[in-house]
This record gives structure tokens, C-alpha cells and sequence, in this order.
């Protein structure tokens, strides 16, 4: 092994596939996608470049760019924060010897191998105002709110709500890392 390790061909020989991979599957899409960015292209006809325009169009004649750069920033830091905060939570707890701890870690992991695309369309039934959470509220008398429709602010209702799911989805990831991060310390150093 040592040997095939000091072998620079034989190194190069190795990288090759994931890298030429990891160029036309990441890299590639990248790249494109920054050149038509700085194109005037409808999708359907030829992509006619036009250098910068499309971004000093949307600078300074885009009334709404500055309020999505907002929601962004706002669902990006909440769920940050809050996947950190409740998957160390999760973690210190399901690291202790907890019975069942596995099915714990395995349910709370299992949002993170579905796809944004399933989920979405699953949180869309369950805050659709004519089913879901608000059919169960209704039996209890309680008017829901609109979750995913209600426009009156910077931080409204859909942006809690998008934030939330966005939580849920990636929680188990952060509790997975902090999990590795927390059996990896000896039982020396964690009594005392």
C-alpha cells in the first residue's frame, strides 16, 4: 500500500474518474449556470450574452430583490441556528444510554434522505388551509391561520413556517455530526 501511495502515476491513475466527476457534475452546472446568468435567454431560443445587464437590471430596477434577499438571509440564519441549538440538544440526550436510541437517531435522520422536493410537497398538504393542521384546528373550534400564504411583513408567518421545515429536514444531519463529535471524546475526559 505504501508503495502504490509513493507512486505519483499510480495516484493520478486513482483521482482521475472522481475527479473528471466531480468536474462535470459540479463544476460544469456551475459554470453554465454563471454564463447564462449573463445572458439574455428565454430557454428556448440561443443564449445572446449581454455582460452585466441582467444584474444592474436587477439592482437597480428590481423592487423586490432586496426583500428576497431578506427572506433568504432570515430562513438561512433561523434554520441555521436552530438545527445547531436542537441537534446538539438531540445529541447530548441520544448519546447518553437511553434505550431505543436508535430508533431516535434513525427517525430524526430519516428527513435528511428525502427529497426538498418531497417534503415541500408534503408540507404543502399539511399547511393547506382546507386540510391538514387547520382541519384539526377547526375541530377544536380554532380558526388556523394561512401558514404558507400570509404576506404582511419582513418576517411573517410563511417564513417561520418555510424556517421550520427547513429545521426539520436538516436536524438530523447536525445531530448526526455532533453525535460523532461527542463519542469521539474519551470517557476519561467526559466524567470530569
Amino acid at each position: 500500500m505504501d508503495k502504490i501511495l509513493r507512486d505519483k502515476k499510480a495516484i493520478v491513475f486513482f483521482m482521475a474518474p472522481a475527479t473528471i466527476l466531480f468536474i462535470l457534475i459540479l463544476v460544469g452546472p456551475i459554470l453554465s449556470a454563471i454564463y447564462i446568468s449573463l445572458c439574455d435567454w428565454d430557454a428556448l431560443s440561443k443564449p445572446v450574452f449581454m455582460g452585466f445587464k441582467n444584474y444592474i437590471r436587477m439592482f437597480t430596477n428590481d423592487t423586490q430583490i432586496f426583500t428576497a434577499i431578506k427572506n433568504t438571509l432570515f430562513i438561512a440564519l433561523f434554520s441555521l441556528v436552530t438545527q445547531q441549538i436542537i441537534g446538539l440538544g438531540l445529541a447530548a440526550i441520544l448519546s447518553s444510554k437511553i434505550r431505543a436510541s436508535n430508533l431516535f437517531k434513525n427517525t430524526y435522520y430519516l428527513p435528511c434522505v428525502l427529497s426538498s422536493a418531497a417534503i415541500g410537497l408534503l408540507f404543502s398538504f399539511i399547511f393547506n388551509p382546507g386540510m391538514g393542521v387547520n382541519q384539526l384546528l377547526a375541530k377544536f373550534g380554532i380558526e388556523g391561520p394561512l401558514w404558507l400564504m400570509d404576506i404582511k411583513g419582513f418576517i411573517t408567518l410563511p417564513m417561520w413556517t418555510v424556517g421550520l421545515v427547513a429545521t426539520w429536514q436538516y436536524m438530523g444531519q447536525t445531530m448526526m455530526l455532533y453525535m460523532a463529535a461527542i463519542t469521539g471524546v474519551p470517557e476519561s475526559l467526559s466524567e470530569a
